[in-house]
């Protein structure tokens, strides 16, 4: 990756060229933010751009989102048709004013209004195992406040949304990158988080390959990967496992909520994003994902917003590639269900 700044017009450019993956998304992040921190509107010249992949869209989401934040103008110039294919498949391009080139840029940008100095500032990442596991936040929104059981989802979808959850956090943490077609360990030191560092090592001894085929290799390890973070959940205290008989003979295990602050906190957290306009960050982006995947949406939001929010989780959906690829398969077997029940 290569990368050049100038200003010119009281507009700060910023020229990418050649790869923007897992290895370079963090510098291209660092140098993004950065440029924002002048106040001035910022240019990204993509014009020397030939890839990238689901990391350096990470990049771009977590500058969209500083920008608004901030009232900084930011725009992109001079896609290439494969790089402007992978935002328009992401669903990206609408968060940015886009120019053919460099000059319709600046014409457009020149004489914007600059922010305060300073407005933007990169925060420091999270340590990682410090707050639960997108899959724990999943497995939490699914269990029932009242009975203390997991809400009815077929077992085959389950797998796969755990398996999505999986991969994304390992994405979310420089683990593992994806593009149009493939995703890839990048680096298979472990996470330290018992969750996510089997799923890494299966994933490092198979190697790269399509983005769904991953997806249903780490899917087998589903109930295992649901099992493992229930255990989690009561560990961390947040809830209580109650085991008991039915009919002494069929074991009921159920677990209650304990401390609801982390489930709330979930659940705050997707309401605003829904009901609002904020650019979601790539967790949140994730986190959507998934609990669309489970249908769970109900456990978040009433029968009136759910249906003002649909258009806006449609449109954040679109923003993982992993995600996307996890959607296309429950839609395959909730398809191949609905054709097993048609009378013969």
């Amino acid at each position: 990756m290569d990368i050049a700044e100038r200003t010119e017009q009281g507009v700060s450019v910023v020229g990418v060229g050649g790869r923007v993956d897992g290895s370079t998304a963090a510098e291209l992040e660092r140098r993004l933010l950065a440029a924002l921190q002048s106040g001035a509107p910022l240019l990204v010249d993509l014009s020397g751009l030939g890839y990238i992949s689901s990391a350096g869209l990470r990049s771009f989401l977590k500058a969209a989102k500083q920008a608004k934040a901030a009232g900084v103008p930011l725009a992109l110039a001079g896609l290439q048709a494969q790089v402007r294919e992978v935002f328009e498949v992401a669903g990206f391009l609408p968060l940015f004013a886009v120019h053919a080139d460099v000059a319709a840029g600046l014409a457009a940008l020149a004489g914007a209004p600059h922010a305060q100095p300073g407005a933007v500032s990169a925060s420091a990442p999270a340590p990682e195992g410090s707050h639960p596991t997108l899959l724990e936040e999943v497995v939490l929104l699914g269990i029932d406040e009242e009975s203390g059981v997991p809400r009815p989802t077929a077992r085959s979808v389950l797998d796969l949304v755990v398996a999505g959850a999986a991969l994304m956090e390992l994405a979310l943490l420089g683990r593992v990158d994806s593009d149009l077609e493939t995703t890839s360990v990048t680096d298979a030191t472990p996470t330290g988080e018992p969750l996510l560092d089997g799923v890494l090592a299966a994933l490092a001894a198979s190697g790269p390959g399509p983005t769904a085929d991953r997806v249903s290799e780490i899917a087998a390890y589903g109930a295992d990967l649901r099992e493992k973070a229930l255990d989690r959940l009561v560990a961390r205290g947040i809830l209580r496992c109650q085991e008991g008989r039915i009919l002494w003979i069929f074991r009921d295990r159920r677990y209650p909520v304990v401390d609801g602050r982390e489930r709330r906190e979930v659940r705050a957290r997707l309401r605003d994003l829904l009901l609002g306009t904020d650019i979601p960050d790539a967790r949140d982006v994730v986190l959507v994902c998934l609990v669309d995947a489970c249908g769970l949406f109900g456990a978040v939001l009433n029968d009136e917003e759910f249906t003002k929010a649909k258009p806006r989780i449609a449109q954040i959906r679109r923003m993982d590639l992993i995600g996307q690829e996890v959607e296309r398969s429950i839609v395959q077997i909730e398809a191949a269900i609905a054709r097993s029940m048609l009378p013969v």
